[in-house]
């Protein structure tokens, strides 16, 4: 696909000194993010930061969209811890995407919890966070606790799709 040329572009670029600016690695990290290859990801970003380079919120959300489709849920919750220590604030999509990351993973009960900070810390869950949320719920068999989310998800004032009604029932 698109992501593997622009993956091999990059390689070009680097292997004679043209990657030098943190927007050409975040689009190597951003290719690989959309190919799924969370290994290439993680890797690109930790040879960006032993460059000296800063990843960019975009950066952490690509490897997060890697780990979900990866069903990583372990590299999901490094890849918060990273975004954190880097003092990037996550929004709906990092969190989100480690949500879909941790229920892939069959760990729903962490996946509540990143659920709950993302919530706390004031980031506004949309309809994908709540559908990535309830199928990660009623795949571990847990259809009550997914019921009473959406109830209290909705009660609070999020409008989710009828589809995702429909998921958690």
């Amino acid at each position: 696909g698109q992501w593997a040329q622009a993956l091999a572009l990059f390689e070009r670029l680097r292997a004679g000194g043209g990657a030098t600016s943190e927007a050409v690695w975040n689009a190597a990290i951003s290719a690989a993010g959309r190919g799924a290859q969370l290994e290439t990801a993680l890797r690109l970003l930790a040879e960006m930061l032993a460059e000296g380079l800063t990843p960019q919120l975009r950066s952490f959300n690509a490897c997060l969209k890697a780990s979900e489709a990866a069903a990583d849920g372990d590299a999901a919750l490094e890849l918060l811890s990273q975004l954190r220590s880097a003092g990037i604030a996550p929004d709906t999509i990092s969190l989100t995407s480690a949500v879909g990351a941790l229920g892939r993973s069959g760990q729903w009960e962490r996946a509540l919890g990143v659920w709950g900070a993302m919530t706390s810390a004031g980031v506004e869950p949309d309809d994908r966070a709540m559908s990535t949320l309830v199928r990660a719920l009623t795949s571990a068999g847990q259809h009550e606790v997914a019921i009473e989310l959406f109830e209290r998800a909705s009660d609070a004032g999020l409008q989710a799709a009828a589809s995702t009604r429909a998921y958690a029932v």
